[in-house]
């Protein structure tokens, strides 16, 4: 009978343990589940033969999905031509159908859909909340506090309680827009009829003007250079009593290195003598030219000889192979 008692115990702790779960919610880690969810806004831009009879369509299919007209413009040209805006908002599961009925109003010229997530931001204010809520607790504790505290205490502490009421009050209103700009969606409809946009004006290039650009660009760039200099001359003079004396000491000992070193050369003359070296090579060079120059000429002579004889000389038969009858007999 023991393992009948101990089998039906932990039946009885299993069915237990979700139902004390389901009780206190508050004591399980799961994270929140945020009920917000993406932010999806879209632009259409049609081209319309007939402005009035375009907006007129669009405004009953925005009345069909529920939407809501937010802002509005109508600009008129000197010709007459229309062009203008409607902005709406609607139910998040709306803007996929109101779509293509826009699109249908006239020709497609441009459109841009784009969805922001949220969700982040709301677990994030979620979180802020919470904390702002336990750091309140602890300061209601310091309040409650048996021993006496100062004046002065008192009233910072209250302070610091009344500007965490005021952030908590806050972020639950930025997570209630959040929660609400999710089950939202944003649609902006440009309408224009052909000739209403005004062309694009070439710019005329002014020569004067552009020098007169150049010519303050510049100035402003030499001015900057000029305040770097003086700024440089200024650091140059304050800290002169750091840099004078040193440099002044490497000047003086290259002065006076430069007048050993020309002394001693002064005084060992044959170290960098060269003139036997060229005594010596000079009648060697001379010579050596000299024998270039003859044999340059004695080519050049031998060359213009070569030119002026004529070709007389025939030139020999080839020999004839001998037979086998004209074999020589040996001697």
């Amino acid at each position: 009978m023991r393992w009948y008692r101990s089998a039906a115990l932990v039946v009885l702790l299993f069915l237990t343990v979700p139902l004390m779960a389901a009780a206190n919610p508050g004591d399980t880690d799961e994270p929140e589940v945020s009920p917000a969810g993406p932010d999806c806004t879209a632009a259409v831009v049609i081209k319309a033969p007939d402005f009035v009879a375009a907006r007129a369509t669009i405004l009953a299919a925005a009345s069909r999905h529920l939407a809501r007209l937010l802002h509005t413009q109508i600009i008129v040209n000197a010709k007459g031509k229309k062009h203008g805006w409607l902005q709406f908002e609607m139910p998040a599961d709306q803007l996929a159908a109101l779509i293509p009925e826009v699109r249908a109003a006239g020709t497609l010229y441009s459109e841009h859909m784009g969805t922001a997530n949220r969700i982040s931001q709301f677990e994030e204010a979620g979180r802020r909340i919470e904390e702002l809520h336990k750091h309140e607790q602890r300061l209601e504790k310091l309040l409650d506090n048996p021993r006496r505290l100062r004046g002065s205490d008192i009233l910072y502490i209250q302070d610091r309680l009344y500007n965490a009421e005021v952030n908590q009050v806050l972020l639950e209103q930025e997570r209630a827009d959040l929660e609400r700009g999710s089950r939202e969606s944003a649609l902006q409809v440009e309408i224009f009829e052909p000739g209403s946009l005004p062309s694009p004006r070439s710019l005329a290039v002014n020569l004067g003007q552009r020098f007169r650009s150049s010519w303050r660009l510049a100035k402003n760039d030499l001015d900057r250079r000029l305040d770097r200099a003086a700024t440089g001359a200024a650091y140059l003079l304050v800290f002169s009593p750091l840099w004078v004396v040193p440099v002044t000491a490497v000047l003086v000992l290259t002065l006076w290195l430069g007048l050993r070193i020309r002394r001693w050369l002064r005084r060992r003359p044959r170290l960098l003598d060269l003139r036997p070296a060229w005594a010596r090579l000079q009648p060697i060079l001379t010579t050596g030219a000299a024998r270039l120059t003859m044999i340059g000429a004695s080519a050049a002579r031998l060359t213009r000889i070569g030119g002026r004889i004529p070709a007389t000389v025939a030139p020999e038969a080839p020999a004839a192979d001998p037979g086998p009858d004209d074999t020589p007999a040996p001697s």
